[in-house]
């Protein structure tokens, strides 16, 4: 039996060729070309067929490189990374640099800039479904912004992109996160949610606990054991111990009693955010998946609880949380509030006299404290005032009740 032999490969025929058929008599073409043997409009045909055949092992090129050389990490619209990168790029003013910008009204502005054309309703820009290159530590990043699908919404979907490991892009966040920390420094976040995932909402200055007037009985004890769970020492007895580690709180009493006041209060002294759940607009199943995604240290307002009849309908027993009331304004709390109003440039006996005047007008028991605090705030250039229209002011308020 004979086999066929394969005869030697013509000597115009390059092993290229095996691998990009055409290759070579499109290169003996472009250097022909390139050498002027052949006419203008030929050599032009002749290029545009070059970069023709190119082009899809470029893309090839392209896409193995991508594969096999350079490190993405992706960043979703709900995670709070996706601001931590925002406040990045906006402060080292790259807002600009890609081509498609999406624009949008800024809701804050400086207070110290005052109120003119140039500030009212400012415009601020961030890149949007586009991307755009940039330097950072001697690396190049890529940055590109996408809309992708979520169920039955799209939702904005940030990677960026280097070439080689994905150290420098982790240093890169962990620049984000330091320069968005110091940025959210003495603020409270609030986060409320779409469904199942949280989204931040705003930022707010953190509000001091001597705001809010409450019972000094009540407020001391409440922030003295509150402190106390949060103490590492105390999750460690919690865990040694096999019991869940969990503190809550149930704040009830009129509106307008401080119930939210102090909620935020509490969040901004222990340096935590608050987590807002509205209980008449979620189900079991959307709370468990709320719940699995909360941070270690936070504090979480479900309002409205009585609403929904939530104690009865999620199997909760009065033993979990510690109920806490927001009573009507009595004769001390009345003079707390003037106290806090008007005596913290200076507390003397004018201001004590003048406190205690006006808490023995003010009806015990009748008016929430941001009822007394909405009557003071129109008095706080002449208090003298106070005194005169008090009794006027209570009889006309109870009239409304």
């Amino acid at each position: 039996m004979t086999l066929p032999i394969l005869g030697s490969l013509p000597q115009q025929m390059s092993v290229l060729d095996l691998f990009l058929p055409g290759f070579t008599n499109l290169t003996s073409a472009a250097s022909q070309a390139l050498s002027g043997n052949l006419t203008g409009y030929t050599q032009l045909m002749c290029l545009f067929a070059l970069a023709a055949f190119l082009k899809p092992y470029v893309f090839q090129l392209k896409r193995w490189f991508i594969e096999h050389c350079t490190s993405t990490i992706y960043i979703e619209s709900s995670d709070e990374t996706y601001h931590m990168a925002q406040t990045w790029i906006s402060s080292h003013g790259l807002d600009d640099t890609s081509r498609s910008i999406l624009a949008k009204v800024r809701t804050k502005q400086n207070p110290t800039q005052g109120h003119d054309l140039r500030t009212k309703k400012a415009l601020r820009y961030a890149p949007w479904e586009g991307s755009f290159v940039f330097w950072y530590k001697n690396n190049l990043i890529h940055y590109q912004s996408t809309l992708v699908d979520v169920g039955f919404r799209k939702e904005e979907r940030i990677s960026v992109t280097c070439a080689g490991r994905s150290s420098v892009l982790k240093d890169l966040l962990e620049d984000c996160r330091l320069e968005y920390l110091n940025e959210s420094k003495n603020k409270t976040t609030i986060y409320g949610h779409r469904g199942e995932r949280w989204r931040k909402e705003k930022a707010v200055a953190s509000r001091p606990l001597s705001t809010v007037i409450l019972d000094e009985e009540q407020k001391e004890p409440l922030i003295k054991d509150i402190r106390d769970f949060i103490d590492p020492e105390t999750r460690l007895w919690y865990s040694q111990h096999s019991i869940p580690f969990k503190r809550g709180y149930l704040l009830h009493g009129p509106p307008g009693t401080g119930k939210s006041s102090f909620s935020l209060s509490i969040a901004g002294e222990l340096d935590m955010d608050i987590y807002v759940v509205s209980i008449p607009g979620a189900n079991d199943q959307m709370l468990k998946g709320l719940f699995s995604e909360l941070p270690d240290r936070c504090v979480v307002l479900l309002e409205d609880i009585d609403a929904a009849g939530a104690a009865c309908s999620r199997g909760s027993s009065s033993d979990d949380s510690d109920k806490v009331e927001f009573q009507l304004a009595d004769r001390g709390i009345a003079k707390e509030i003037y106290r806090f109003m008007f005596g913290h440039e200076r507390c003397d006996g004018e201001v004590e006299r003048r406190a205690d005047e006006f808490a023995a007008k003010v009806p015990e028991s009748k008016f929430s404290p941001a009822e007394i605090m909405s009557y003071l705030l129109p008095y706080r250039n002449r208090a003298a005032a106070i005194i005169e229209n008090c009794e006027k002011w209570a009889n006309s308020l109870l009239q409304e009740k």
